[in-house]
């Protein structure tokens, strides 16, 4: 756990008194002590009373800033100074303060960005500024930087706290700061003089640690900086993130695109690419989707357009950026595969496919194009409409291969191993993993196109998310050793036991859901298989591992977006089959949180995840009490009524028909048998 204490010296009044200066220490693994710190402030005559730097002569406070940054130095503690790059427009004290304060935070999370995984963060309270403004500013800046910068650890957890000078690390932050401010602003503070010496020292000691802040009073302000400095990677994507709500924003956006056209081609296109490349990882790795949605939405029907149009007034063709287009769709494609939205995404196929039909493609920019056949695959999973997303997957290698055949030959010295066709692969061992549950079907060919499918990727993290696949593979085929082998190799380990497996995944903290998930599953799969088999061992292994890694797991819970809703849901079935008072409490709870989760989101696929949530409840509930189950039964053929009628004219829509039939025609006590129906 990484540490930031910030605290200010000065005030922010006026245009000839407006100096103020943010700043404190960072700890990237504090390992002293509050005594530690009360022990160098002791020597100079603070027991029991805080420190406050304001309050000293240039000597005294000099003589305390040399033994403090003696003490820094030694266990590892930097400074922060954080330094606006300009004069800035004070709107009044507090509200500029606020503005600097969140600005700050940022920009110390992206200087960071490699070293902190999870960070607290504690600010000196102003007397005239509510706590809950501190909090929600911060907040807010935190996420939308973790969005913005594509650098920063997309699970970073960030805790903010608002305390007094009672907290002896909030005394160091004050002694740095507003020994800063002395020497910058007010050296002529009394007559003593603060040691040269020390002067040149602490000068030295802060240099690398400053922090340059854009310091503007509204983010039309920061955005007309960023053109200015043409920083038009951050500028653009700010103008995304604030037109919808801010009118001077929007008047910016002829200005940059003015600016765009200026450059040359490949400056244009590099600059589209970095924007685009940030929103696919947000989307496709971070899952920051509702965003996102918007963002993408808004580069791809306002500001690619007017872009295009502008292009031929400077000699430049529209054809220029039409891969831009192409990446624009996909990341939307993908986002609705995610948001299980099969009906967004079907609106957005089709104007995908008009759009690339009448569209040339320069190699370079070709794999987002032929990403767009990929997603369609997923896409027919996600309708459960495995057959055919096979069929396609198949198809689309064949040609693809044929293609890239072609390039091989072209030179003998030349290897050429395309991550696409890994993702061709991938995405048809998914469809055929599925069909293969529901038909029972030949898990030796799904096998060998998984031992093809691993062997199709280069990167670690293709093969590993591979691994996790085979996972799955291997639990629904009854495999449980080598689904335990496989999951083990994902996490970079050699399997020796469950506890120790699963407190690796918990071990990986939010990076560990999916892992969690496939581990889970493996219980979940088994126990509704036998019941009496194995629980008890089951849950007694999950309990201890949770407990011993709670704030991890913490960490994962956290996360309010798939694969939360099953791990909950596998969570739901081993804590209420133990049938103890204390699991089946816990198991409501996990059963509630789902349930919760599910409710948010009509997409369809949730809505069957909703389902299979109910049905796996009802029965567990009958199975270890035997209660009256007609009237939720019913419920539960109800809310199969809404789904039936929400997916009409969908290629799911027989699939979930066919479903409630299924369950319908089965007593409860026979719903484990079930389980494989709704497999998200």
């Amino acid at each position: 756990m990484s540490y930031l204490y910030l605290d200010e010296s000065g005030q922010f009044k006026g245009q000839k008194n407006r100096r103020s200066i943010v700043g404190g220490i960072f700890s990237k693994h504090k390992n002293i002590t509050d005594s530690d710190v009360r022990a160098i402030f002791k020597q100079f005559g603070y027991d029991n009373t805080p420190f406050h730097g304001k309050d000293l002569d240039n000597a005294t406070l000099s003589k305390i800033i040399d033994a403090l940054i003696n003490f820094c130095k030694t266990n590892e503690f930097e400074p922060v100074i954080f330094i606006p790059r300009r004069d800035f427009f004070v709107i009044n004290d507090v509200i500029t303060y606020i503005n600097v304060l969140t600005d700050s935070v940022a920009k110390f999370l992206i200087k960071k960005a490699q070293l902190i995984n999870d960070i607290t963060i504690v600010i000196e309270h102003r007397v005239n500024l509510l706590e809950n403004s501190y909090k929600e500013r911060i907040n807010e800046a935190i996420a939308k930087t973790v969005a913005l910068y594509g650098s920063i650890n997309k699970n970073i957890t960030c805790d903010v706290y608002i305390q007094n000078k009672d907290n002896v690390f909030l005394q160091i932050a004050d002694a740095i700061v507003h020994t800063f401010y002395r020497l910058d602003v007010s050296y002529n503070l009394d007559d003593t003089e603060f040691d040269e010496n020390v002067k040149q020292k602490f000068k030295q000691w802060i240099e690398p640690y400053k922090i340059y802040i854009h310091g503007a009073s509204s983010p039309s302000e920061t955005i007309r900086d960023m053109i200015a400095d043409g920083d038009y990677i951050q500028a653009v994507m700010y103008i995304a993130n604030y037109q919808k709500k801010d009118k001077d924003v929007q008047k910016i956006i002829p200005s940059i695109i003015e600016r765009l056209c200026q450059l040359n081609v490949l400056h244009l296109n590099t600059i589209l690419y970095s924007v685009l490349a940030l929103y696919y990882d947000n989307v496709n790795v971070k899952r920051l989707l509702d965003d996102f949605e918007i963002y993408v939405i808004f580069l791809l029907k306002n500001f690619l357009p007017e872009l295009q149009n502008k292009l031929s007034q400077y000699h430049k063709q529209p054809e220029d950026i039409q891969w831009a287009f192409c990446y624009c769709y996909m990341i939307l494609l993908t986002l609705y595969n995610h948001k299980g939205d099969p009906r967004s995404f079907e609106q957005i196929y089709t104007q995908a496919q008009q759009y690339i039909a009448s569209s040339t493609f320069d190699f370079d920019f070709l794999s987002a194009r032929l990403r767009i056949p990929i997603l369609y695959g997923v896409h027919l999973t996600n309708q459960f409409n495995f057959e055919k997303a096979y069929d396609v997957m198949i198809t689309l290698q064949r040609k693809i291969e044929d293609a890239f055949a072609f390039i091989n030959e072209s030179d003998e010295n030349l290897t050429v191993k395309p991550r696409i066709i890994g993702e061709i692969i991938g995405t048809g061992l998914q469809a055929l993993m599925y069909k293969t549950l529901q038909y029972n079907g030949n898990w030796d060919e799904v096998r060998e196109l998984s031992n093809k499918a691993i062997d199709s990727f280069e990167y670690s993290e293709d093969i590993k998310r591979q691994y996790q696949y085979r996972v799955q593979i291997e639990t629904y085929a009854g495999n449980s050793q080598q689904a335990r082998m496989y999951l083990a190799k994902s996490v970079g380990i050699e399997y020796t036991s469950d506890a120790e497996l699963l407190e690796t995944i918990l071990k990986l903290e939010r990076e560990g859901a999916f892992p969690l998930l496939h581990f889970l599953r493996m219980y979940y799969v088994d126990v509704m298989k036998e019941p009496d088999t194995h629980v008890k061992h089951y849950y007694e292994i999950v309990t201890a591992a949770i407990a011993k890694y709670a704030s991890s797991f913490q960490q994962i819970i956290r996360i309010n977006a798939y694969p939360l809703h099953s791990i909950l849901h596998y969570l739901m079935i081993v804590y209420m089959l133990n049938n103890s008072n204390a699991s089946r409490k816990e198991a409501t709870e996990y059963y509630q949180k789902a349930q919760d989760l599910c409710k948010r989101n009509n997409a369809i696929t949730i809505k069957t995840i909703e389902i299979s949530l109910e049905a796996d409840y009802l029965w567990s509930q009958l199975y270890i009490d035997s209660k009256d189950v007609i009237k939720n039964k019913d419920n539960i053929m109800k809310k199969f009524d809404k789904l039936i009628k929400l997916s009409e004219g969908m290629t799911v829509h027989s699939y979930i028909a066919k479903a409630k039939e299924k369950f319908e025609n089965t007593p409860v006590e026979k719903w484990n048998t079930l389980w494989n129906m709704f497999p998200y």
